[in-house]
């Protein structure tokens, strides 16, 4: 049981792109997302309907700690 990392596709880290709400940003994968961090020490936990994270960006990298193996899609425009 490790972290996930999540990171931009080189040709994504350059875009100028809306931010999204990390609920909505992680809505696809809810049910089986333990916590979600992001580099700058901020989190979201689901169980216990915390979250610091406030926007995140598809440009920017996360880590997931997940129940199970998941496909995690970003839901974002």
């Amino acid at each position: 049981d490790g972290f996930l990392e999540v990171s931009a596709l080189q040709e994504y880290r350059d875009l100028d792109e809306e931010e999204i709400e990390a609920l909505e940003a992680f809505r696809n994968i809810e049910d089986v997302l333990i916590m979600a961090k992001d580099g700058d020490g901020r989190f979201y936990l689901p169980e216990r309907e915390f979250n610091n994270m406030i926007h995140l960006r598809r440009t920017s990298g996360y880590l997931l700690k997940v129940s199970e193996d998941v496909e995690f899609i970003w839901n974002a425009p």
